[in-house]
């Protein structure tokens, strides 16, 4: 139901008609409150918190309403009997600030207290690595919270983007521009091959920057190796039931990766080794979950190191450390250094399946993002991208880097913020700067995932500086209707 009042107010030459339009919000005690002007296209939306009679909001001036009758109760049980007019002081705050003051609702950053014991929790669950030296990396001391529109906007927007990039990876192939993404000539043919075949992919982590308002933007795709899955699929859907239990979240991956894997088996996938490397907690992480979702859609799995792979001149074939063939494997390694590998050349021969498959090394290079800005000029979801500096503020990013290395935040052609790491020699591109939701916590970015060929999950990796790296903190998030 929604009430309506009309208040009038003098301006200095004329009178003008204003309506104001109040529904439940849906949460206890709060109003949505639609403010217009008759005959113009002005329009504002503000959320009010009602309690005797007062206007209530902890970061702005609280103000009584003018000329309020109302009776506040219950959540759904709301109703306003007489009129508000708003004229005076609070009515010219309000329609100066009505959009500053509807941006305070969208997309929230919230605290909350962590469960007690949480560590204990998530170990119980398989997750290990919620710290990363001695600095709290699963965060569940806030989460983000957002309504269903604004997550089917992200999903939108990643589904647009995959198929964007499938039509990109068309062109690269048709005009024979393989050179661009820096991939040696000997393997062109290779991934040409991959495509054609349409070797199956399974996932892939579209990173975006979006505070709420306009248009999610594309920051990079990691399109090979993605990590921070586990996170995304189980433990923050964990923390979700346990403190939250009401709420949803947008997150099938874990349903999604079992559907894909079953899709595989029945085209010969019955059978899957998984690799990552030695050592490193996270991608162990990752790649025992992956093989748990493929031996739940029925599929034969195993592990091995990366190191382990070797390569049988006889047979040549691909093997593990027990000199068995290697028919299918996914591994957790990135293609441009399975190439400089001693046994690279040999990837052109050996009759091993991959997922990630080889056509995948066009997506996950940041070429990728030149690209898809010349074919999509000013798209809504794309930032713009160039081999050359822009004009005004942008990023400079080496086509093949990782987990935020060697990234240059330039401001008037001065560097302001960067990064170090091991890709200073690799080509770069340039894109334009995007902010990021931010709030004193620091800044946010926006992990929308792909399963196959569709949008299904969402993880928030946070961090106080402007680039985020490897052990930027993980959020939760909640849908809130």
């Amino acid at each position: 139901m929604q009430y309506s009042s009309q208040a009038r107010r003098a301006s200095q030459d004329s009178m003008r008609s204003e309506t104001v339009h109040i529904q439940p919000s849906g949460r206890p005690w709060g109003w949505i409150v639609h403010f217009s002007s008759v005959g113009r296209n002005a329009f504002g939306e503000f959320k009010l918190t009602c309690g005797s009679g007062r206007y209530i909001r902890s970061d702005i001036p609280s103000r009584d309403i003018p000329s309020r009758e109302f009776e506040s109760e219950r959540r759904n049980a709301h109703r306003f009997y007489a009129s508000l007019h708003l004229d005076g002081d609070f009515s010219r705050w309000l329609w100066a600030n009505r959009f500053d003051a509807c941006r305070q609702f969208i997309m929230k950053r919230l605290t909350g207290t962590r469960r007690p014991n949480w560590q204990h929790e998530v170990e119980k669950i398989g997750f290990t690595y919620h710290t990363i030296d001695n600095e709290v990396y699963w965060d569940e001391s806030g989460w983000y919270e957002f309504t269903l529109p604004e997550i089917e906007r992200i999903e939108t927007a990643t589904n647009v983007l995959h198929a964007m990039c499938l039509e990109t990876i068309e062109c690269v192939l048709e005009d024979d521009r393989l050179d661009e993404f820096d991939i040696p000539p000997q393997y062109h043919p290779w991934i040409r091959e991959s495509w054609d075949r349409d070797d199956p992919t399974l996932y892939g982590r579209f990173d975006l920057a979006w505070d709420g308002t306009g248009d999610p933007k594309l920051l990079e795709y990691n399109a090979d190796t993605p990590t921070s899955l586990f996170e995304a699929a189980v433990v923050q859907w964990d923390w979700l039931q346990a403190v939250h239990p009401h709420c949803d979240q947008f997150n099938s991956l874990h349903e999604e990766l079992i559907a894909a894997w079953r899709y595989m088996r029945k085209n010969g996938w019955a059978e899957v080794a998984f690799a990552a490397s030695a050592g490193h907690e996270e991608d162990l992480g990752n790649v025992t979950y992956l093989r748990d979702t493929a031996h739940q859609a029925g599929i034969r799995t195993e592990y091995l190191n990366i190191s382990d792979i070797g390569y049988d001149s006889a047979t040549c074939q691909f093997v593990d450390a027990g000199n068995r063939s290697i028919d299918r494997i996914f591994k957790l390694y990135p293609w441009e250094w399975m190439l400089s590998e001693a046994y690279g050349r040999r990837l052109l021969t050996a009759p091993t399946h991959w997922i990630e498959p080889p056509w995948k090394m066009i997506l996950s290079n940041k070429a990728l993002l030149v690209l898809l800005w010349e074919l999509f000029p000013n798209h809504k979801y794309l930032l713009e991208a160039s081999w050359s500096p822009l004009a005004g503020d942008c990023i400079e990013k080496p086509i093949v880097s990782r987990e935020g290395s060697n990234i240059r935040l330039l401001r008037s052609g001065r560097v302001a913020v960067e990064t170090d790491g091991p890709y200073g020699d690799a080509d770069k591109i340039y894109q334009t700067y995007q902010t990021l939701f931010s709030s004193r916590f620091g800044n946010a970015v926006l992990g929308s995932w792909i399963i196959g060929e569709r949008a299904c999950g969402l993880g928030i990796r946070e961090d106080i500086n402007l680039i985020t790296h490897n052990t930027s903190r993980f959020v939760p998030h909640l849908i809130r209707d």
